[in-house]
């Protein structure tokens, strides 16, 4: 019986399991309930052990503070959606029961929670819950330009009301609700309590790991690896060796280490949407200077976009000057956009010395500006190289300041900086959730976010590592991964 019979029988008629190593392409969401179809494959045995990569150090464990490729990788393996977008590219009841309700009053829909759930803890999950958690993704997981409250109701089920009545906003609220920043959860001691495949079973910052394990309560269906361990690195090579010398089965670098190295074991490969987005952002430094938007427009006209295709080894990057994702709508870099352009540069930055006087000691080169970076993202090191080459383009002396990710999270959400390499990973599908992500930075900067480029994710398996896939959100998801007997 192959897994998805499995599961649609252990979780009342919801497959949502892949055998087969696919990528998937953005198309037109449809909504439905249905069960996502799986080739026919001998049921897989479980056990096993996987050791991957994610890109950074994943600062927040909370569902809706997720933005990096990292914090967004584990949220998908330990929590669950009330809604997934299938294979098909239709949207799914998941950890809900059914599809939303609609009521009398447009304006609210009724949620059914699915009878039986619990926690890693073991506690079920009740209506109150759900309606934390999705009020705790309304004030911080994007949610806010679809739902505007949310209760719990008595028999299991929650009320939404919504921001545009739901015969008018129904595919976008479905994608919104489906996205991981929207995951239930439960406030814990733990690291993070949820209700997915996988449980975290050690949280090592000193080690750069985290270790999760398979949720044997799981209610649709445990997953075939027993153990998952998530490492992040500090140097740029050093996934590559690890990945190289059969340390690792899962990478986001590259498949060899040095050219003409080739990894021990037969490997496949995996490219996933462009859907990770590299940015600038801004601090209070030089007196708030740098946020007037005059500089930011100088600081993007100086920048060379078209160098950024060639940064790191992981995965196809697509240059933009538009925060919103390709997939979305979202505008890439024309070829003269691509293009530094210094003396237009040169004048914006002139107009917003004479609009801003305090930038004056920057535009002369009497000040110097920091670049912040998170250390254990290697490629924002070639990224913030870039960008002092930009401000040198226009006069301004720069410097680049690698600090640990948690240093940087406290820094940008103090503002104690100048400029900072950001990383949004938010999942493409939903354009309320991204614009929001987006409008969360702008204000919490005091400065719109300088969009770079746009990033694919290239993963390297393990050839006999079956069912690795991105879902359609642009995840990678590991839950229905599992060692087959050869790489055919």
């Amino acid at each position: 019986m192959i897994r998805s019979i499995e599961r649609a029988r252990r979780g009342g008629g919801l497959a949502n399991a892949v055998v087969v190593a696919f990528v998937v392409a953005a198309g037109t969401t449809a909504i439905a309930v249905a069960p996502t179809r799986a080739r026919a494959e001998g049921r897989p045995s479980y056990g096993g052990a996987v050791v991957g990569a994610v890109r950074s150090e994943p600062i927040s464990l909370e569902p809706p503070l997720a933005r990096t490729q990292a914090e967004i990788a584990l949220v998908t393996a330990v929590c669950d959606p009330l809604y997934r977008v299938g294979g098909n590219g239709q949207v799914e009841a998941h950890l809900a029961a059914s599809l939303p309700s609609p009521t009398p009053e447009p304006h609210t829909v009724r949620i059914a929670i699915r009878p039986g759930v619990q926690f890693h803890d073991g506690t079920p999950v009740l209506a109150a819950d759900v309606a934390r958690a999705l009020e705790r993704a309304r004030r911080g997981g994007g949610l806010d330009k679809t739902v505007q409250a949310v209760a719990a109701l008595a028999n299991d089920e929650v009320l939404l009301t919504l921001v545009e009545p739901w015969n008018a906003a129904r595919d976008e609220v479905l994608l919104a609700l489906a996205s991981p920043l929207a995951s239930i959860w439960k406030p814990s001691n733990e690291p993070l309590v949820c209700t997915g495949p996988f449980v975290v079973t050690r949280l090592d910052r000193p080690g750069r790991r985290i270790t999760l394990t398979a949720n044997e309560i799981h209610f649709a269906g445990r997953p075939y690896i027993d153990r998952v361990e998530l490492r992040w690195y500090e140097q740029p090579d050093a996934e590559a060796r690890a990945y190289e010398s059969g340390v690792t089965q899962i990478s986001l670098r590259g498949a060899i280490a040095f050219t003409g190295h080739r990894p021990k074991f037969a490997t496949d490969e995996l490219v996933g949407p462009a859907s990770m987005l590299a940015f600038i952002g801004f601090g209070r430094g030089h007196r708030g200077a740098l946020r007037a938007p005059g500089f930011g427009r100088a600081l993007s006209l100086a920048l060379d976009r078209a160098s950024f295709r060639f940064v790191g080894t992981g995965g196809p990057v697509l240059p933009t000057v538009d925060p919103l994702p390709p997939a979305l709508g979202g505008r890439q870099a024309s070829a003269a956009e691509s293009r530094a352009r210094r003396s237009a540069a040169g004048a914006a930055l002139r107009r917003a010395v004479a609009a801003n006087p305090t930038l004056a000691s920057v535009a002369s080169g009497r000040a110097v500006v920091s670049v912040l970076v998170d250390r254990t993202r290697p490629d924002d090191l070639e990224i913030a190289q870039k960008i002092a080459s930009a401000l040198d383009r226009i006069g301004v002396r720069a410097r680049i300041d690698p600090v640990a990710p948690g240093e940087l999270s406290r820094r940008v959400a103090e503002g104690r900086s100048d400029l900072y390499v950001g990383q949004l990973a938010v999942p493409a599908r939903s354009r309320s959730v991204v614009q929001q992500v987006v409008r969360q930075v702008q204000r919490r900067d005091g400065a719109r976010p300088v969009a770079l480029f746009y990033r694919a994710l290239r993963v390297h398996h393990l050839r006999r590592l079956w069912g690795l896939r991105f879902d359609e959100l642009g995840a990678l998801r590991i839950a229905d991964a599992f060692y087959g007997a050869d790489g055919s």
